[in-house]
C-alpha cells in the first residue's frame, strides 16, 4: 500500500524490478559516507544501538510470552538448553552477526 513512486515497479521485456525505497536508501548512506568518517561512524553507532535495542524488546517478550503460555509446540526432551550454554551462546552470536550485519563489523574492523 504504498504510493505509485516508492512501489516496487518492472521494467517491462527486461523483467527488471526497481524498488525506489532501496535505492533511496543506497543514496543516504553513499552520501553520508562522502561527508565523512565521523558522521558516518556516528549514524552507525545510532542504528547499531536501535539493533541491539530491537533484539533486547524481542528476548525478553518473547521470552515472557514463552513462560507465561508454556512454551507451546516446543517439547524438548532434554530441558529448557538442550545444547548446553556453548550451543545457547554460538545460536545467540549467529543471530547478532546476522542481525547487526556482516557489513557492520568488517567497515568497523577496517577503520
Amino acid at each position: 500500500s504504498l504510493p505509485i513512486f516508492l512501489a516496487r515497479q518492472t521494467i517491462p521485456g527486461l523483467d527488471i524490478v526497481v524498488d525506489p525505497c532501496a535505492a533511496i536508501l543506497v543514496l543516504v548512506v553513499s552520501g553520508l559516507l562522502c561527508i565523512g568518517i565521523k558522521e558516518s561512524t556516528f549514524a552507525q553507532g545510532i542504528i547499531t544501538s536501535a539493533n541491539v535495542c530491537a533484539m533486547f524488546f524481542v528476548i525478553i517478550f518473547g521470552g515472557y510470552l514463552g513462560f507465561t503460555s508454556g512454551w507451546p509446540g516446543y517439547k524438548l526432551s532434554d530441558g529448557y538448553i538442550p545444547f548446553g550454554v556453548n550451543g545457547m551462546l554460538a545460536g545467540s552470536a549467529t543471530v547478532f552477526f546476522a542481525y547487526i550485519g556482516f557489513d557492520s563489523v568488517a567497515s568497523t574492523a577496517e577503520e
